[in-house]
């Protein structure tokens, strides 16, 4: 399958294509061939796309116009079954019930040019969105196996996590040294503050992630003194004792209050600049900007 939209008339919406979108066919000056323009934000379905066959490649060239920036719209590509494709335009950037979704984004955070992408699937019709399971868990050496203090046992951390979300319980991610290497850019930040993570406190970040965290409205924080991380026991409960006074180089103070009744004071650093906390008062970078802030 194989489109070049060779058959269309630039000024033309493409006669394959099926849209709740405004969009043309044009010719960019030091390009070859034809493009499809799209303006405005919506779906935009190959009809002549009727099944895909396995092992398949999906290959695209995509560019931006000079106005395009980190805050703008991603371009999202949605592989699923429909059930009658004339309902495909409430499939917006879902894709219905089962799909593949691919979200690609040419710039980054400041808007450097070394974009961003990710990928995630449904099956069904609960949202699949978070599933991580490959870190392991300091207090038993396990994957993706957690205790639940609301119930004592041990179970899978989304599932853990969401009885923690359904519960209003806020919660805290500890990491180690390089946490968020090789994660899949927004979505591992999106899927904590989805299931209702609050903060992130580890040795240190990878740069990226750190800044993904703060665009999500979540703490992102470091450990002012690394040996602290061994202070912490699976049972504690976390208190932020001056978080109303967050400012920029200023630490703030985590109190651990563990089974036993002790406590330990940690000091976390971070790197927020003002804006930076607006984002976290906010509750994400986005909800800053719908409120025309």
């Amino acid at each position: 399958m194989y489109e070049d939209f060779s058959q269309d008339a630039v000024g033309d919406f493409p006669d394959k294509w099926n849209t709740n979108i405004s969009g043309e066919i044009v010719k960019i000056d030091g390009e070859e061939g034809k493009w499809f323009a799209i303006t405005g934000e919506g779906v935009a379905m190959p009809e002549f796309i009727t099944s895909i066959p396995e092992n398949s490649t999906l290959e695209f060239d995509l560019m931006v116009n000079p106005g395009f920036s980190f805050y703008s719209s991603s371009f999202i590509i949605s592989l699923a079954q429909l059930d009658n494709k004339a309902d495909f335009t409430r499939y917006k950037q879902t894709g219905g019930d089962n799909y593949e979704k691919i979200s690609v984004h040419p710039k980054d955070a400041s808007s450097q040019d070394v974009g961003r992408s990710s990928f995630s699937n449904k099956k069904g019709p609960n949202s699949d969105l978070v599933n991580t399971k490959s870190a392991i868990k300091a207090f038993n050496n396990k994957t993706n196996t957690v205790k639940n203090q609301l119930t004592g046992e041990y179970g899978e951390v989304p599932a853990v996590q969401r009885a923690y979300k359904a519960a209003g319980i806020p919660t805290i991610v500890v990491g180690d040294q390089n946490y968020g290497e090789g994660s899949s850019r927004e979505h591992a930040a999106m899927e904590p503050r989805h299931l209702g993570v609050k903060a992130v406190l580890v040795k240190s970040f990878a740069r990226i992630h750190e800044t993904n965290l703060k665009k999500q409205g979540m703490l992102a924080l470091t450990f002012a003194n690394e040996a602290d991380y061994d202070k912490i026991q699976e049972d504690d409960t976390i208190n932020f004792l001056d978080l109303t006074d967050f400012a920029p180089g200023k630490q703030l103070t985590l109190e651990f209050v563990h089974a036993d009744g002790s406590k330990d004071i940690i000091m976390a650093n971070h790197t927020y600049n003002e804006s930076q906390i607006d984002w976290f008062k906010a509750g994400s970078a986005l909800n800053l900007i719908a409120a025309g802030k």
